[in-house]
């Protein structure tokens, strides 16, 4: 958050806004945005938190329709105790515990926006600080600034990245009628952040709502439209913009 809000703030430093009040507006702007994303992120999340114990039933049933399945066609699924590797609430219990993590992430804004107004403090002083204690200063500066230039570039692009990616699986599960398509959405933009193993844990919970609302078909359905679409930004757009 801190790095996205330099470039702004040193912007309007070089418009001749005070530094406190240049914060200030920066921080009134990323409250501004964070409340409305904990109050959708919110109501989604307490509204599937209440109907846990309805999908962990529903998962239930499903898994023992597919086992009735499985058997009906000679195989013996009973010999390898299967209900015991695969049980519905721990399924359950492994999304809520996601959930709850996001909410802590939300009960720590205050604390997020006061580290965030230290860094911005500090970034203001940045290059004064390195001029007096640099004997190149001339060539410590230029890389400095190369350098800040460089991390901005790379987490404005990486952010951008994350919320096409993010819009995009809101827009198919909303097509799809999967329930909670933005708290999913929002969730694949957090993860996204993550290298390689981010996109299939944002696809784990998903696809498992996709077989307790549908069934197997369409949890495959989502599982492929979560695969192309990580592919297609992860593998050819997002590289090409990295350099």
């Amino acid at each position: 958050i801190s790095t996205l809000s330099i470039p702004l703030l040193f912007f309007l430093i070089e418009k001749k806004v005070p530094t406190i009040i240049a914060i200030l507006l920066i921080i009134s702007i990323i409250s501004f945005f964070g409340l409305g994303i904990a109050f959708i992120i919110g109501t989604s999340a307490n509204d599937f938190s209440q109907n846990l114990p309805f999908y962990e039933e529903e998962l239930k049933n499903k898994l023992n329709q597919s086992y009735a399945l499985i058997e009906s066609k000679g195989f013996n699924i009973q010999s390898i105790k299967i209900n015991e590797i695969i049980k519905p609430s721990t399924v359950i219990q492994f999304i809520s515990s996601g959930f709850t993590q996001i909410g802590n992430i939300l009960t720590k804004s205050f604390l997020i926006l006061l580290i965030v107004i230290f860094i911005l403090l500090e970034a203001t002083t940045l290059f004064d600080k390195l001029k007096t204690i640099s004997l190149t200063r001339k060539n410590t500066l230029k890389k400095a600034k190369k350098f800040i230039k460089k991390v901005n570039q790379y987490m404005l692009i990486k952010t951008t990245v994350s919320l096409i990616t993010g819009t995009i699986i809101t827009i198919f599960l909303t097509y799809l009628d999967i329930h909670y398509p933005i708290l999913w959405g929002f969730l694949a933009f957090l993860l996204n952040f993550v290298p390689n193993i981010g996109s299939i844990l944002a696809a784990i919970p998903v696809v498992i709502l996709g077989f307790i609302q549908f069934n197997i078909t369409q949890s495959i359905v989502v599982l492929i439209g979560f695969i192309i679409v990580n592919f297609v930004i992860g593998n050819l757009i997002e590289p090409r913009f990295m350099g």
